[in-house]
């Protein structure tokens, strides 16, 4: 690597750091003033509240990487501008292009760390920091401390067995669910039987049912014969375990590329239009190079040699472009969830556009 390329990596990753810790700072310090009148109202032990920020800290990275990396860069073109370094390595013969290949480095390096974090870290940390925060902080009526574990609501499953579970409330540590139905289908995904508890819980890999009405049902879903009603027996005609309902409960966030692209695949199978998930699929993909982007918005605008001014309104410029590719990647990602875009392009769309239309424009940094 060319002591010049290692000197612009140094310069970079340094404002980076800074701004991004800054940034994650402030994200923290916002969430303190949203929560502290219950934390004071509730008694929060301070254990608790250091492990709920301690696990909010790979969100709050992923959520503000990319600002970081816009705020470095700016730093970066900045002090060069000031200092005349860019007139340097022009006069040098050196052209905008050699001089932004270590800062994509950079970029490239941030890109692969956020997806990783995004895909490995923050679906179990953001996961038990909003378990903290409902079971200790707010201490809601149905948290995990009151309840036993983590209590998840209006549970849906599709099982590749043609049956589809509906769960009210479902305890994922006792593996107790309250008010539970199971459709069974045919082959052709219509209705032939109903099977409704008041109370199931999992135990040594069967579900005991309490409280159940079974029923037949014909073609066009109208019972079929006398319902049966019985206190309790074991229910051992399906194999849904409490994994599969915690993980089809769990919204993207909470959820790996891998899982969420399973999920998908289950419910595919039961013909649902999946468009929202798709999109969502597809973004886990293209947001951690938003960073790049920003990198590449940047240097064509700010890289021009001019006067503090002039670099100023270039900045209004850059600040302009930036807000448009938010704007536009929102707008693409809501015509993907409505359908009407393909879920890849939708996510991937601002980032094509921006990106293709700086590298066009490396020719101002080149003046």
């Amino acid at each position: 690597m060319k002591i010049l390329d290692r000197y612009v990596i140094r310069e970079l990753v340094i404002p980076i750091i800074f701004c991004s810790a800054s940034l994650i700072m402030l994200f923290l310090i916002a969430d303190i003033f949203d929560n502290l009148s219950e934390m004071l109202r509730n008694k929060t032990d301070v254990g608790y509240i250091f492990k709920y920020y301690l696990n909010l800290i790979p969100i709050a990275f992923s959520q503000t990487i990319c600002w970081a990396t816009l705020l470095g860069t700016i730093f970066l073109l900045f002090n060069y501008n000031r200092h005349n370094e860019i007139l340097a390595m022009k006069a040098a013969g050196l052209s905008i292009e050699t001089i932004m290949v270590p800062m994509l480095y950079v970029g490239l390096v941030i890109g692969i760390m956020t997806f990783v974090i995004n895909d490995r870290v923050v679906p179990n940390t953001y996961l038990e920091a909003q378990d903290i925060r409902h079971s200790q902080i707010e201490k809601n009526a149905s948290s995990a401390k009151k309840m036993g574990g983590l209590t998840l609501h209006d549970v849906t499953y599709f099982s590749p067995e043609n049956e589809i579970f509906y769960i009210q409330t479902f305890n994922t540590k006792e593996n107790k669910a309250e008010n539970l139905n199971v459709l069974f289908l045919t082959p052709e995904k219509k209705a032939e039987r109903k099977v409704i508890a008041k109370e199931g819980v999992y135990k040594s890999g069967v579900w005991k049912l309490k409280q159940i009405t079974s029923y037949d049902m014909d073609e066009q879903g109208k019972i079929v014969g006398d319902p049966v009603i019985l206190p309790e027996k074991d229910f051992t005609e399906v194999n849904v375990t409490p994994k599969d309902l915690i993980e089809t409960s769990r919204e993207s966030i909470y959820l790996s590329y891998k899982e969420l692209k399973g999920q998908i695949q289950k419910l595919k199978e039961h013909q649902f239009r999946l468009h929202s998930e798709e999109v969502e699929l597809a973004n886990k993909l293209a947001s951690p190079w938003y960073n790049l982007v920003m990198i590449l918005i940047a240097v064509p605008i700010l890289s021009v040699i001019a006067k503090r001014k002039a670099f100023a309104i270039n900045l209004c410029i850059c600040f302009g472009v930036v807000l448009a590719f938010h704007i536009t990647n929102a707008f693409a990602q809501a015509l993907g969830k409505s359908g009407v875009l393909y879920a890849p392009v939708a996510a991937w769309f601002s980032n094509l556009v921006f990106a293709t239309g700086a590298l066009f424009r490396l020719d101002l940094g080149n003046r």
